[in-house]
């Protein structure tokens, strides 16, 4: 329902990276910072501020390897409506691996979810290990946990968490891991 919106949007992402490997760290940590504004350039114009901080903290003991990912957003909108596609959504290989990419819309509780509505607010936390089962096959275990809110305040966060769980085969390549997850949400088993 969103039909033509015509945005004007500067942004910008800072990155701070040490990690030992852009394509299969195993040890050091990530941060990036993005920030954008939308303009007002007309009386019709949505006017808002978006944030989204990540960090990625990596670190490998005996050939195990623990990862966690945390990521934090708000949106707040000054004038007029913001359009679905710049809100807040999750789901996929980079944020809750029991759903599709960009399933994740508001959570209602921990287990029921608004696939088409995007929220203000964004929290999610990646929890990781993989471990090597032969020569260069390894295995994953990790827990995704998200919180997508509708509130405008911005860093306002409920407790709606989906809760998810799940495991995968990494087969590592000259140009990076090729990885297959399962994930499930432990709330729905």
């Amino acid at each position: 329902n969103d039909k033509n919106f015509f945005i004007i949007y500067p942004f910008m992402k800072l990155i701070y990276d040490q990690r030992d490997s852009k394509v299969d760290p195993k040890n050091g940590f990530y941060f990036s910072h993005e920030m954008e504004y939308g303009l007002p350039y007309s009386p019709d114009s949505t006017t808002y501020l978006k944030y989204l901080e990540e960090l990625r903290l990596i670190y490998t003991i005996n050939s195990i390897t623990l990862s966690g990912i945390g990521r934090i957003g708000a949106i707040q909108v000054y004038d007029n409506r913001l359009p679905e596609s710049k809100k807040f959504f999750a789901g996929g290989a980079f944020s809750n691996r029991a759903y599709g990419y960009d399933r994740i819309g508001i959570t209602k509780s921990s287990t029921e979810i608004e696939e088409n509505r995007g929220g203000y607010n964004i929290a999610n936390l990646t929890l990781e290990t993989n471990f090597p089962l032969y020569k260069s096959i390894y295995m994953g275990f990790f827990s995704d946990n998200t919180m997508i809110s509708e509130d405008q305040g911005v860093w306002e966060f409920t407790d709606r968490v989906i809760y998810s769980a799940g495991f995968g085969l990494r087969y590592m390549t000259p140009i990076g891991p090729f990885k297959i997850d399962f994930g499930f949400n432990l709330h729905k088993y």
